[in-house]
């Protein structure tokens, strides 16, 4: 942790500063340790690890969690989840590393093949190639309007066990998910693992206005495995499943038989 009892914590999200998520997070973080805030100024859902490389990126303060506590510091960023997450470490922290990353709260689920594709986390795991200890959170619910209401106890028990705890958590960043809120209320926390499930994607073609052709991007999923140690049969069950994920895309299983394979 930091020199001082009170941790500091980097706050960003993918789907933009302005989204009832972040604000939430920033709520309930501003009550565990010193914050600050830099997010995206539109939305990056989908954008993965993607970095900004070929043209400058502009941080730009802002006075939106104000409401919360004047002296929360926040930033609005023109770059990805990533790039966030890259100037906050280096730009805002007076060359300390924050005690935490989180990231979130995500509108949608991060579940299975998702986090492949996620700026959420995408944000968590750029914090772990320094050892910075990092979670992901996101809310089984798409609608802008969401509630977080009954999710809140959640991340903060979460947050605090974490910079708590010392868990090895170097390269690895946790992948919380919760379920849409239900009449009842939320059965506990599951640890799991990534279902086997992937989208196929393929291209829908329209004709514009003018008779041109242009082209929808749409999914289907294709479910392979939903076994009960998983994080779709955690959120399909009403459970929080938190999922330990690194950025190692290594197939350990393969090695030897390759070395075989390719032995001269």
């Amino acid at each position: 942790m930091s020199n001082t009892n009170t941790p500091l914590i980097l706050i960003t999200n993918d789907d933009n500063i302005y989204s009832k998520g972040i604000y939430t997070l920033t709520k309930l973080m501003s009550t565990i340790g010193h914050v600050i805030v830099i997010a995206p100024e539109k939305n990056h859902s989908g954008m993965g690890h993607a970095v900004t490389q070929d043209i400058p990126l502009r941080i730009s303060p802002s006075k939106i969690f104000h409401k919360i506590d004047p002296s929360i510091e926040s930033y609005i960023c023109t770059g990805t989840p990533a790039d966030c997450v890259i100037a906050g470490k280096s730009c805002l922290f007076n060359k300390k590393k924050p005690d935490l990353v989180v990231s979130g709260i995500n509108h949608g689920k991060n579940a299975s093949i998702s986090v492949i594709y996620s700026g959420t986390m995408a944000a968590a795991l750029e914090s772990t190639f320094e050892g910075i200890p990092s979670i992901g959170f996101s809310l089984q619910d798409f609608d802008m309007e969401a509630d977080f209401s009954h999710i809140e106890t959640y991340v903060l028990a979460i947050t605090k066990k974490i910079l708590q705890q010392k868990i090895n958590t170097r390269y690895t960043a946790l992948n919380v998910n919760f379920p849409k809120k239900q009449k009842e209320p939320i059965q506990g926390i599951k640890i799991c693992k990534q279902a086997d499930i992937f989208w196929k994607n393929f291209l829908i073609k329209k004709k514009n206005p003018k008779n041109q052709n242009y082209f929808w991007m749409s999914e289907q999923s294709q479910q392979k495995n939903k076994k009960q140690d998983t994080d779709e049969w955690a959120l399909s069950h009403n459970y929080v499943s938190i999922v330990p994920c690194q950025y190692d895309l290594t197939a350990h299983h393969m090695i030897n038989d390759l070395q075989n394979t390719f032995a001269l």
